[in-house]
């Protein structure tokens, strides 16, 4: 199962009647469950660090906060949210949430990975957000797609 059928599936799970907390709930409790794994990958916490499927993680999240605020439910077609939330398009979007805190946590070094992560899926407009996030944070030295280390 890939990281698109497990959120499908968290979401499903998180909506269904007998999770006992109701559906916004539900959905809110995942993404802090999504964004505290996506934390663990990215430094390192009981895992190796992996960068690359924290930015997995915290896309899920964002998909889950963009459902909840949209009010979509599971019952809409797995096969359209699997594939919005795959897109680069999508990862742009999650990259955004990062870059202004828009339901997450302000994080330019997570959005900077999340927008090279949708640039090199074909996303130009995220190569246009990692330049002018890396210009607003004044790492004009940086390469594009790299955020500079945490210490």
């Amino acid at each position: 199962m890939d990281g698109v059928d497990a959120v499908y599936n968290a979401v499903v799970d998180a909506v269904s009647p007998d999770n006992g907390k109701g559906e916004t709930a539900g959905k809110v409790s995942r993404a802090s469950h999504y964004m505290e794994t996506g934390d663990d990958c990215w430094y390192g916490r009981g895992r190796a660090e992996d960068r690359s499927k924290a930015a997995e993680w915290y896309i899920d999240a964002c998909a889950l906060i963009d459902m909840d605020r949209r009010g979509l439910a599971a019952s809409e077609s797995s096969t359209g949210f699997k594939e919005r939330i795959g897109s680069p398009a999508f990862v742009k979007k999650a990259g955004d949430m990062f870059a202004e805190g828009d339901g997450v946590r302000k994080d330019p070094e997570v959005a900077m990975v999340l927008y090279a992560k949708a640039y090199s899926s074909g996303c130009a407009e995220a190569g246009e957000a990692a330049r002018d996030l890396k210009a607003s944070m004044g790492w004009e030295q940086q390469d594009a797609g790299r955020a500079p280390s945490r210490p």
